[in-house]
């Protein structure tokens, strides 16, 4: 689905703990208030205008949804040494809001949560999670912007959560909607929290 020498191409995290820190570092710039997740096994640097962009818009707004798959496994195959003394309960995507379905007809971070939690041999966890807000888009938005347009997006639907979630998205920019869902599962009781993102945009770099 993705040729060699893009994949070459791709700016990749040599380990999850590179990535980790990485993600660590956004939270504390942009959210110092929200506790980092335990783990982020984090694919690739996103740069605009390299190969992977344009992936990751197939993916997105194409239909081009087997990458996702693609995704999917590749992430559980990097992550897999990293989440063995600690696995997590659960994989939870970040969920769109159903008029964000209705306009793209899927969810790419379900479908790479789908797969990794495949590749994993992990529950997979669809509804819980829910999106009660339409946000507006947040590409050029600052950061401030992105945590105001989706302060109190998330909520849990059914009973309360407990244990270790490992929350999946495609891209994390400031961190403003994973801060977001990472609140709202902490909140029904979640006792940690790790993610799986296939793109860090390189702007987060602190």
């Amino acid at each position: 689905m993705i040729c060699s020498r893009c994949l070459q191409e791709f700016d990749a995290f040599s380990t999850v703990d590179a990535s980790t820190a990485a993600v660590t570092k956004v939270f504390r710039a942009h959210h110092p208030s929200v506790s980092p997740p335990v783990r982020a096994a984090v694919l690739y640097r996103f740069h605009h205008h390299d190969r992977l962009q344009g992936v990751l818009h197939d993916m997105k707004y194409l239909g081009v949804y087997r990458i996702a798959w693609y995704f999917g496994r590749a992430i559980a195959r990097y992550g897999a040494g990293a989440f063995s003394n600690d696995l997590p309960e659960m994989v939870m995507p970040v969920p769109l809001h159903p008029l964000r379905i209705a306009e793209r007809t899927y969810n790419q971070s379900a479908l790479i949560a789908q797969s990794l939690a495949g590749e994993l041999g992990l529950p997979l966890c669809s509804d819980a999670l829910i999106r009660r807000v339409y946000t507006s888009s947040q590409t050029g938005l600052t950061a401030a912007e992105r945590h105001a347009n989706l302060r109190g997006a998330f909520e849990v639907h059914g009973s309360a959560l407990s244990g270790h979630v490992l929350l999946v998205d495609d891209v994390m920019t400031t961190g403003s909607t994973i801060a977001e869902a990472m609140s709202a599962l902490r909140s029904s009781g979640v006792d940690r929290v790790s993610l799986a993102i296939v793109a860090l945009a390189a702007r987060s770099r602190i």
